[in-house]
Formats: structure tokens, sequence, C-alpha cells
């Protein structure tokens, strides 16, 4: 999928960045308010805002400070979950400690 936009029922939708935080857009979209710019994690996080998405899941290396700063200065930290495991990699490990 290009970009966030192309969800079909975004407010119904959870999302999980696997991007590294670092990676920019080459070539960059050309600029709408929904389509992220520069730097792919912190325009899928704007996207996510603007089309309120409830849930957001940053895989390991998809945050830095930049992006940190972001979830804290628009008021993200209920919907953005990140700095923990790999839900890709430990995900069924996860699962059990969840159920004991």
């Amino acid at each position: 999928m290009p970009d966030l936009t192309a969800l079909l029922a975004p407010t119904e939708t959870s999302v999980s960045i696997i991007t590294n935080a670092k990676v920019s857009l080459s070539p960059p979209l050309p600029h709408t308010s929904l389509q992220p710019r520069g730097q792919v994690t912190l325009g899928l996080l704007q996207q996510a805002m603007q089309l309120n998405i409830p849930a957001l899941w940053l895989q390991p290396g998809a945050e830095d400070d930049a992006v940190k700063s972001y979830i804290h200065a628009n008021g993200l930290e209920d919907k953005v979950l990140y700095g923990g495991p790999c839900i890709l990699v430990e995900g069924d490990g996860i699962r059990q400690k969840s159920l004991l």
C-alpha cells in the first residue's frame, strides 16, 4: 500500500510500522496534507493522526527521537506502542506470556 490513505476503513484499522526511522521517501511523493514527506515513520504517524487510526505499533528501530517527540507533542501516547519487543519475531511468546 503506498500510504495510509489507501486503507478502506482507517478508523477501524490498527497499523504496525516496520520502517526504519531514518528512511526517507525517495523520490518524495507530491505533497498533499495526507502524504508523508521526508522521514517515513514520522509521515505515517502524521497520516494516522489525520485519519483517526486508533492504534499503531512501531516495531523496534521504527522510532527515533523525532518520532518520540511527535508522539508526545501530539498526545498520541495512548495510541502508539513503541520501545518493546518485535511482534513479528516474538509474537507467539508475547501472546503466551499475556495468557499466563
